[in-house]
């Protein structure tokens, strides 16, 4: 009986370090093979084991934007965790659950990192601790948060420094320097952009190449120089559709198209967009909003406005469903624009709002889609 243990415990650690070089098929493969091992097995040691794997398939799945079969294998180690007093497959499990949650934009359900966290605290995790801390960061950013977010970030910077993991250290600098890119505080966020893919390049982490690709395209992008930034953005996306991350993949899409709408070229943004948009609602993330801005203010730049107002509304609605406040201030932006140029009334109402958020943010400068006249970078 012990041999089969010991083996899907080697599976195990096969499946996460093929994880971290980015081959998520290859660690699913690992984790079902460690599962077929165990299937017979029922005593204690046999189903912790099982517990572990079923939470690393729930990961690996959301990793790969299967955001159903994530939740479904969450639950399961869950309950697995539970029967067998396998404490850190199920903080690993309460996780993966609150991190799908999120991205489908199910707020209301996210109450499980503060168990995960407690687990960790308790089993002297200081690694997860923060990774924990991490992914609080995140969901305080989507939801406009950015204060908490920048606490939550520095705490797991400050963690992980203190554990020694400096690919980790470099995560939490890319979030921080997420934030300083919305903000409009690029000078800052490219440093710590450019710093942190250095690191990951060093060893190697796929995954986190592809996101640092895609921060540093953004400020290049912002910052006017859009053929770097098509570049920056379009190896991020390569890099991603090999990985097999579709959740990256997809931010890429987003990002390329409003490069491109931000550089004038409204018609090939809109086909970029309408396309990544089909694939986002499948994947049912929360890029839905970002792309049908990105269409509405395209379609206004071609001199469409009935269904610019029309895509942009619609980002209006999908943001503040999701609680996402500076998407929403960006495509109320737009709206603001359309009402100006159409002279309506609104206008003023809608500048204002979108200011205020602006303000309540701390947005110094914001990136502007042109609808009318040159290209535009940031506008304050």
């Amino acid at each position: 009986m012990d041999e089969p243990l010991l083996v899907a415990q080697l599976f195990l650690k096969e499946a996460v370090v093929t994880e971290r070089a980015g081959r998520y098929t290859q660690s699913l493969r690992w984790t079902s093979h460690g599962r077929r091992l165990l299937e017979t097995l029922q005593d204690a040691e046999a189903n912790r084991k099982r517990a572990r794997l079923s939470a690393w398939y729930a990961h690996i799945r959301l990793r790969q934007g299967r955001r159903a079969e994530a939740i479904r294998w969450a639950r399961r180690a869950i309950e697995e965790a539970k029967t067998s007093g396998e404490q850190e497959a199920l903080a690993g499990a309460y996780r993966t659950l609150d991190n799908t949650n999120v991205d489908l934009g199910r707020y209301e359900d996210v109450t499980h990192y503060p168990l995960a966290l407690a687990i960790y605290e308790d089993l002297g995790d200081l690694d997860q601790c923060a990774t924990v801390n991490n992914d609080l960061g995140a969901f305080a950013y989507y939801q406009g948060r950015w204060d908490d977010a920048l606490g939550f970030y520095e705490k797991a910077r400050d963690q992980w420094q203190r554990a020694g993991d400096l690919p980790s250290v470099a995560i939490a600098s890319a979030n921080v320097a997420e934030i300083l890119s919305d903000r409009g505080q690029l000078d800052e966020a490219e440093r710590m952009g450019r710093e942190a893919l250095r690191i990951w390049r060093a060893v190697g982490l796929g995954s986190a190449i592809a996101y640092g690709q895609n921060i540093l395209g953004r400020v290049a992008c912002r910052s006017g120089r859009y053929a770097e930034a098509l570049e920056l953005l379009g190896q991020a996306r390569d890099l991603s559709h090999e990985i097999g991350d579709q959740p990256e993949e997809l931010e890429s899409d987003v990002r390329i198209a409003e490069c491109l709408a931000m550089q004038g070229r409204s018609t090939q943004a809109l086909d970029f967009a309408t396309e990544a948009l089909a694939r986002s609602e499948t994947l049912g993330g929360p890029a839905t909003p970002q792309l049908q801005r990105v269409r509405g203010s395209a379609l206004a730049h071609l001199g469409r406005l009935s269904e610019a107002r029309e895509a942009l509304e619609e980002s209006v609605v999908g943001a503040r469903g999701r609680e996402a406040e500076y998407e929403e201030a960006l495509a109320l932006q737009g709206l603001a624009r359309i009402a100006a140029i159409e002279g309506s009334s609104d206008a003023p109402e809608l500048e204002a709002r979108h200011r205020a958020i602006f303000e309540r943010l701390g947005v110094v400068a914001a990136p502007m889609i042109p609808i009318g006249g040159a290209p535009r970078a940031l506008s304050p």
